[in-house]
């Protein structure tokens, strides 16, 4: 029993290793495989309809990643303001250590581990926002890599198609 467990844990692993490596190969044949998993009924319904089904195909695969394109912008474009106030909330928590620093004298009153919770606490937000600023960061910068596999998956399903 203990040895099945340790296998299967083993194999586990080895897997998800395995889909860290293929995973950024395979990423944009995986989204076109999504794509014609939803797009091939209705080019089928098209194709009984008279259409021709390589311009059917064509046409619902560009209007398909160009819709995604087009909704990734937007939320891209609400991401870019939530990193522009989070840029203005770390101004805020500089200014607020001035709130720190007035009522430093009430926690001096208090028992010793609250004495520095004030500036303790202060530089852990202004880390956490600092990590969250740059995670925002390298997500933005993502996008041409984005644009890439968008570009990769949307000619494999025309061709899958």
């Amino acid at each position: 029993m203990q040895r099945q467990l340790i296998v299967a844990a083993v194999v586990f692993i080895i897997a998800l290793i395995g889909a860290k490596v293929i995973l950024p190969y395979a990423a944009p044949f995986i989204i076109a495989l999504i794509a014609v998993v939803i797009l091939d009924p209705i080019i089928t319904r098209l194709e009984m309809h008279g259409v021709n089904r390589a311009a059917a195909s064509f046409a619902l695969v560009f209007c398909f990643f160009a819709g995604a394109i087009g909704l990734l912008s937007l939320l891209l474009t609400a991401l870019w303001e939530e990193v522009n106030s989070l840029q203005q909330a770390s101004d805020w928590l500089q200014a607020s250590s001035d709130l720190v620093v007035r009522y430093q004298a009430l926690i001096a009153e208090l028992p010793y581990p609250l004495s520095e919770t004030g500036p303790l606490l202060t530089e852990r937000i202004r880390a956490m926002l600092a990590q969250i600023s740059d995670g925002l960061v390298r997500l933005v910068t993502a996008i041409p890599d984005g644009l890439f596999v968008w570009l990769v998956a949307a000619m494999s399903a025309f061709f899958y198609l």
